[in-house]
Formats: C-alpha cells, sequence, structure tokens
C-alpha cells in the first residue's frame, strides 16, 4: 500500500471514532443560567414587588417579578435542588395582552387565568405564568439546544406568594 492510501485510511478511520463517541452532559458551568448565591437571603428579592416560592423534596424554587410598561415583566428565577444550583433572570414579555388569559389548575383542581410572559435567549425558553389575582405563577422551561442536562429549572411546579 502506499502512503497515499494509508493516510485517507487513518483521517476516516479517527473521524468515525470520535464520531461515535457519546457528548459530555452540561454542567452547571455550561449553562446559559448562572449558580444560585444565595436563595434564600430576604435581601437579595427586595428588587421585586412579589416573590413566589415552592420547597418540597429538597428542592427550593424562587421567582421574583417586577412589573414593567408595555406588557413586560423583569424576572429572577433561582432553584437550589440535589443535582444544582440554577438562576435565570432577565425581561420577559406578554405577547399577547389583548387576548384572554390562559388557564391553569391549582394543585386542588381549580381552574385559574393565568397571564404569560415569554423569555427567549440563545438556548432556552422559559414561560411565566401568572394568575390574575398574582397570587401564583408556574414556570414552563423549554431547552432550544436539545442537548441532555439536569440542571434546569423544575417545570409546571405551582409557585405561591
Amino acid at each position: 500500500m502506499t502512503m497515499n492510501r494509508i493516510i485517507p485510511m487513518l483521517f476516516l478511520a479517527s473521524v468515525s471514532w470520535t464520531a461515535c463517541e457519546p457528548a459530555p452532559k452540561k454542567t452547571v458551568q455550561d449553562m446559559p443560567g448562572k449558580p444560585v448565591a444565595d436563595l434564600l437571603s430576604v435581601t437579595a428579592w427586595t428588587a421585586f414587588e412579589t416573590v413566589y416560592s415552592r420547597g418540597e423534596d429538597g428542592s427550593v424554587q424562587k421567582l421574583g417579578v417586577k412589573y414593567l410598561p408595555d406588557n413586560k415583566i423583569k424576572f429572577r428565577l433561582s432553584e437550589k435542588n440535589n443535582l444544582c444550583d440554577v438562576e435565570y433572570e432577565g425581561i420577559a414579555q406578554n405577547l399577547y395582552p389583548d387576548s384572554d388569559g390562559e388557564s391553569d389548575d391549582d394543585e386542588e383542581g381549580n381552574a385559574y387565568f393565568a397571564i404569560e410572559y415569554i423569555f427567549e435567549d440563545d438556548g432556552n425558553t422559559i414561560y411565566i405564568r401568572i394568575a390574575e389575582e398574582k397570587d401564583k405563577a408556574r414556570i414552563k422551561f423549554s431547552d432550544k439546544t436539545r442537548e441532555e442536562t439536569d440542571c434546569v429549572p423544575s417545570p409546571n411546579f405551582l409557585l405561591k406568594r
């Protein structure tokens, strides 16, 4: 065999070998959210008009909301659980302010109307659904990168004031 045939064959073998390796799992440092500094600190949440929270099964989740003009909210979403600590913050917008509210159910199955605010960045979409009475909220999270990770906010739990 000539050297001209051996080099391309070695290159193809190395490419196919690395293509079969599983992708590394994301850690909190790789995520667009950032580690939670002090989730339970009262002073960390004073800038928000309303703070919603829930805590169960070794997990604490908090959502701070400040209402802004033009159907927008400034928010901070933090979660501390057994796997990792994550925090997202930004400006979310109600894209359909003149429409009827969305419908959600509480823990007892009672329906209530909610206003949905949407935050998007390069890799994620966060849907923040706040009850019209502003006494409860839900988070829905969509990872557009489709990369597997356990380090994202827990979705669909009811957070209360």
